[in-house]
């Protein structure tokens, strides 16, 4: 079974991998790979890190902390999915025009 501590080690490798493959596509189906790949990697982050925060956490802010987390956790990863978006997008709009 993954733990939290465990899964940020397999983040730590998924994501660049997937990333490189994002970048290295010269096919459809090898973008659609790492997106996934790299879309398996923000979700293990985004589910582990405020669980893992907050265990860490002195028992006096531990409700504070997940709200805080979780908030900074949404705003910073909306710049990384709009630009996989745009990657995708033009993408499949040049892989149309050709």
């Amino acid at each position: 079974m993954l733990g939290r501590r465990s899964a940020y080690p397999i983040r730590s490798f998924l994501s660049p991998f997937g990333l490189d493959l994002i970048c290295a596509s010269r096919s459809f189906a090898l973008l659609i790979v790492g997106e996934t790949i790299t879309g398996l990697s923000a979700g293990l982050v985004s589910v582990t890190a405020p669980s893992y925060v907050v265990e860490i956490s002195t028992p006096i802010y531990k409700g504070n902390v997940r709200i805080d987390v979780s908030g900074i956790q949404l705003f910073n990863s909306i710049p990384f999915y709009s630009i996989q978006f745009w990657f995708l997008f033009y993408f499949i709009l040049f892989y149309s025009i050709q």
